[in-house]
């Protein structure tokens, strides 16, 4: 019902994308997988205005959908570019999303070396990388770090606030927190906070090595 209505919006398709793929994994049904790859692609080969680069989240997502499947002996039907293919598995990964329009909200990982990667320092030493700050509504935001350092990583976000004209009320982040992201070892948990005041900051969780 939301691509229906919101079918310009990237997000629309890749929440839906997501959900199918979700649902995959967890039923086995061939159809959801197919459906799943088709909505992530279809982020991946379109330029969105108000969300650039967010083809590149989705292109982490599809390789990751498309090396599952050739484990489970399912071939990819669509057509995809064979030079966006790549199994790009990960030590950490952190997927950041809200659910209102027009709302600034960035993405802060604490390293345990003491370095914060956000949006404003996007890249640390030990190979953490932030994706591109969406600062009008929805992310998603992303952090990856492909060899994991030793330690605690604490995963914040901060409320800027809305574009919108009144003030911003209350809004809430869904952050998915994978370890061994794309292997068989994978471990994901999905966090969930309301964020009742812009201009603050809020722990959301963290992960230790």
């Amino acid at each position: 019902k939301v691509l229906s209505v919101r079918d310009d919006e990237p997000q629309s398709h890749r929440d839906l994308a997501l959900a199918r793929g979700e649902r995959w994994e967890q039923q086995g049904k061939e159809e959801d997988f197919h459906d799943a790859v088709k909505g992530l692609y279809h982020v991946v080969c379109h330029s969105w205005d108000r969300f650039p680069e967010i083809e590149l989240i989705a292109l982490m997502e599809l390789n990751r959908l498309i090396h599952l499947g050739k484990k489970s002996n399912i071939s990819v039907q669509e057509e995809i570019d064979s030079r966006l293919i790549k199994h790009l598995d990960l030590d950490v990964r952190i997927s950041m999303s809200w659910d209102a329009d027009l709302v600034d909200i960035d993405l802060h990982v604490d390293e345990p070396t003491g370095e914060t990667v956000n949006y404003s320092h996007r890249d640390s030493a030990i190979g953490g990388h932030v994706s591109r700050d969406f600062r009008d509504g929805y992310g998603p935001e992303e952090y990856i770090l492909h060899r994991g350092y030793k330690g605690t990583y604490k995963i914040r976000a901060h409320y800027y606030g809305s574009h919108q004209q009144g003030v911003a009320g209350p809004c809430t982040v869904i952050v998915h927190v994978y370890t061994n992201y794309g292997r068989k070892d994978e471990h994901r948990e999905c966090l969930m906070l309301r964020l009742e005041e812009s201009g603050s900051d809020f722990k959301v969780g963290s992960i230790t090595i």
